[in-house]
């Protein structure tokens, strides 16, 4: 922490009050990023809800891939913290990698990824 200390020209010299001006420089925050989900299995055509939580210096967007073939791009405008949830149905059975991966400024990028699957419907009945 950088501190500096000085007095001011006029009335305040001649009573000797210093200023001081607090020059902190705070510390740097990780860049990260993390990734869960409500529920590991669902019928298909059912949401399954994301939350998502990340910090960093100045991050610059968000990208969301659900694994199969849809994709969330999340601007940031450059903020130190993120945060948020997205819902996404998989329209066919199967294990799928979501990821997410957040770019700061500075080209830092970090990424989370989890596995979910989606049932196949029991009977063939309709989603809900």
């Amino acid at each position: 922490m950088l501190r500096r200390c000085f007095l001011f020209a006029g009335i305040f010299a001649l009573v000797g009050v210093p200023a001081c001006s607090d020059l902190s420089i705070p510390a740097s925050r990780p860049t990260q990023i993390f990734l869960e989900v409500d529920q590991a299995q669902r019928p298909v055509g059912q949401d399954f809800t994301f939350s998502y939580e990340g910090e960093g210096e100045n991050i610059i967007g968000l990208i969301l891939s659900y694994g199969d073939g849809k994709v969330d791009s999340i601007p940031t405008f450059g903020a130190q913290t993120v945060g948020g949830r997205r819902e996404h149905a998989f329209q066919e059975p199967g294990v799928f990698q979501v990821t997410i991966r957040m770019e700061e400024a500075n080209g830092a990028v970090v990424e989370d990824a989890l596995n979910v699957e989606a049932l196949p419907l029991q009977g063939g009945a309709p989603p809900p």
